[in-house]
């Protein structure tokens, strides 16, 4: 154990006595390791690991064909989400969501922005969430004429309500409208396929008397226990067929139900893998530059190990040394690299939701 330790302050020392060279392999290897772990971690939290919900591979996102967008997938309307939720044999529960609205919230020194998403009643329910303070909406608050309610993110309790514990059952005011607060969600709940929100309020639906335009709702769905999801397409589709009868004058539009998981994934599986490889090659030549750095000292030194082989030292010591030095190398490289992956990770699983 005396001996090791000798190495490794003598390996330090040599270290230290060569800093660009020093400089040179531990930023080299910190690049390479900070790269891989930062864009590892983006892939496992987007593609890895399941989506926090209870049963998640149960979870569908519905759309209707629409020519027009890059992937072919529109919106739903609210004669098609209304019919779906009516006449469905495959879901044990389907909700509707307006994203991206836009709150003006107003009671405070002066206005504020908030975003949020108006949703049905059955949002939190197909999700299997909870309010950690208060509760989500029941199945008929989203009827027309139901009195307004909003259930809120955690920052925004902690912000605008300061974090008080009896903020349950208090108004605030939202596009000059009151609304009254009863629930608060836990920290950690995101909606991904929308973005972030910070307050969520119900969404009244009326059969629309004309037609079943706009295409403006995201739909998502549980399947019950047993239905595959080409059942479910199947189901829907029966629907959509029921629904051009009725309304003979609209164009005819094919429901595409996708994993929710596979939905908010999108294209970025593709481009997150080809990154991944590409990090890998990145670290690959970065640990090859790094050795070919080591190869060079290792022959300046050739009159060092000599005398040192003069002097009694055995060819494992000579190689135990050597290794000391490369693994002080690592070390320090590698925890730079992770207080860079640290610092990247959060911007970019960010910048992918936004």
């Amino acid at each position: 154990m005396n001996t090791l330790w000798q190495d490794l302050r003598f390996g330090l020392r040599m270290l230290l006595k060569k800093p660009a060279f020093t400089l040179i392999a531990v930023v080299t290897l910190a690049l390479g390791i900070g790269a891989n772990t930062a864009i590892f971690s983006v892939v496992n939290a987007v593609l890895l690991r399941p989506l926090p919900y209870a049963e998640p591979d149960r979870l569908t996102q519905m759309f209707l064909n629409n020519p027009e967008t890059p992937e072919g997938r529109g919106g739903y309307g609210n004669a098609d989400f209304l019919a779906l939720k009516e006449r469905n044999q495959s879901f044990e529960r389907v909700a509707a969501i307006s994203p991206g609205n836009r709150f003006s919230l107003t009671g405070g020194s002066q206005p504020e922005e908030v975003i949020g998403a108006v949703v049905s009643a059955d949002f939190f329910e197909v999700l299997r969430v909870r309010a950690e303070r208060g509760r989500t909406f029941l199945p008929d608050e989203d009827k027309p004429g139901s009195p307004r309610i909003a259930v809120v993110s955690h920052s925004f309790w902690e912000k605008y309500l300061r974090s008080d514990p009896d903020a349950i059952g208090e108004t605030t005011t939202l596009n000059d409208e009151s609304y009254t607060i009863i629930g608060v969600m836990a920290k950690d709940f995101r909606f991904s396929s929308v973005g972030q929100s910070d307050v969520w309020t119900t969404l009244r639906l009326n059969n629309p008397p004309r037609g079943r335009p706009p295409y403006y709702l995201r739909v998502i769905g549980r399947l019950k226990s047993g239905v595959t999801v080409d059942q479910a397409q199947a189901d829907a589709k029966e629907i959509a067929g029921q629904l051009q009868q009725q309304y003979p004058n609209s164009l005819p539009k094919a429901p595409i139900i996708k994993p929710l998981k596979l939905s908010i994934v999108g294209d970025a599986q593709l481009s997150l893998s080809v990154m991944l490889g590409a990090v890998f090659f990145i670290l690959l030549i970065a640990s090859v530059n790094v050795a070919n750095l080591l190869l060079a000292r290792a022959t300046e030194r050739e009159k060092e190990m000599a005398v040192r082989a003069a002097l009694g030292a055995s060819r494992f010591r000579l190689i135990r040394q050597t290794l000391t030095e490369s693994l002080s190398l690592a070390l320090i490289g590698g925890m730079l690299g992770w207080l860079l992956a640290m610092w990247g990770v959060d911007p970019m699983v960010a910048l992918r939701y936004e």
